[in-house]
């Protein structure tokens, strides 16, 4: 895994870990408008991740099956 691949996959870790943490705050005492904007950019970069990896998969469809890879 070059150098690159580690970046990318700390801030995606980062970013699931952020979007968990703010779902469990929001059951239990709900989002500010503030953290809310800040979950939906995080939903939104986290879409485009996952449309851009199917765009750029050789196998699609063995892409889509791996649900684990996402």
């Amino acid at each position: 895994m070059n150098k690159r691949e580690k970046i990318y996959n700390a801030v995606i870790c980062l970013l699931a870990i952020v979007s968990v943490a703010l779902a469990i705050d929001d059951l239990w005492r709900g989002l500010p408008p503030a953290a809310k904007i800040c979950d939906l950019i995080i939903y939104l970069i986290f879409v485009v991740d996952y449309v851009v990896r199917i765009a750029v998969a050789k196998d699609k469809r063995q892409f889509l099956s791996q649900i684990f890879s996402i």
